[in-house]
C-alpha cells in the first residue's frame, strides 16, 4: 500500500470536498481517503498494483479539480534550520 497527499485546487465548498472523496473512493485499488477542505488537500491510501498515482489526478481532473503531489517537509528533527543547519 501505498500513501500520497495530494493538494487539490478547485475545491472551494463541503460538496466539493465530498465529490473530491467520492471520486477517489471509487477507483479501484483505493482504500481509504481522507480529504481536507481547509488544507487543501487529500489523502489517499491505494493498493501501487491496481492504480498509480497518474490514473488519480487523471480522475481528479475529470471531476473538475486539479491536483498535484504535496511536498513532504525535510525532517530536521527538532531544529528550525536557523541556527543549526
Amino acid at each position: 500500500m501505498q500513501v500520497e497527499t495530494l493538494k487539490i485546487t478547485g475545491m472551494n465548498s463541503d460538496q466539493c470536498a465530498v465529490n473530491v472523496n467520492g471520486v477517489l473512493r471509487a477507483i479501484e485499488g483505493v482504500a481509504d481517503v481522507s480529504v481536507s477542505l481547509l488544507g487543501s488537500q487529500a489523502q489517499v491510501l491505494f493498493n501501487e498494483k491496481n492504480v498509480n498515482l497518474s490514473a488519480l489526478q487523471e480522475a481528479l481532473a475529470q471531476a473538475g479539480f486539479g491536483s498535484a503531489v504535496a511536498t513532504k517537509a525535510k525532517d530536521q528533527g527538532s531544529c528550525c534550520g536557523g541556527c543549526c543547519s
